[in-house]
């Protein structure tokens, strides 16, 4: 009798727990869980040297694109709210970059290229980098992923987000405009 009580318990728990997964899924739609579109203005301090690699093993560093509005973010294949998150990122990094002013760096945090190989079809979007040391998200100040920053035309720490964020809202575009204009005013 013990036992059957137990095996009960279990599938009792086990239910409670499905239900909480499909109604959190279901509340979700699918979409990034995203935070309203805010950030994080930091008092503006040199950004971390971040060497990386492309896909096509092209080597960089962060200084090498210094002169243009650069967007850090740390990501993971292995990280579910980065995963929903980058295509959104990606397209709004496309557009913004058309003007020649602005760079996306998405810093994959995985161990190869492989995963990330996989993660694309095979095909790498060129934005996407690997860092050339494996705690460079954690001198940016990233603790959890994904984890993003702006740098600004002088190499400096200006803006963070915290967290997920659906790139492609409307307000996103606005803001990073505007953040870019501001730095364009300062020069």
């Amino acid at each position: 009798m013990p036992r059957r009580r137990l095996w009960i318990g279990l599938a009792v728990l086990v239910a409670v727990q499905a239900a909480a997964i499909g109604l959190y899924k279901l509340k979700r739609g699918g979409h990034v869980e995203s935070a309203p579109f805010s950030s994080e203005t930091i008092a503006p301090r040199d950004a971390p040297a971040l060497a990386f690699e492309r896909a096509d093993g092209q080597r960089g560093t962060l200084v090498g694109v210094r002169g243009k509005f650069v967007m850090v973010h740390f990501w993971a294949t292995w990280c579910e709210p980065c995963r929903d998150e980058l295509p959104g990122l990606l397209i709004r990094a496309r557009e913004l970059a058309a003007s020649g002013r602005f760079e996306l760096l998405a810093v994959a945090i995985d161990d190869d290229w492989d995963a990330i190989g996989r993660f694309f079809g095979g095909t790498v979007p060129r934005s996407i980098v690997r860092p050339e040391t494996t705690d460079i998200h954690r001198r940016f100040g990233a603790s959890t992923l994904p984890d993003t920053y702006l740098v600004d035309t002088n190499g400096k720490l200006v803006i963070r987000y915290a967290g997920a964020r659906d790139w492609t809202d409307p307000r996103a575009r606005a803001h990073l405009s505007r953040a870019i204009e501001m730095d364009e005013r300062r020069k």
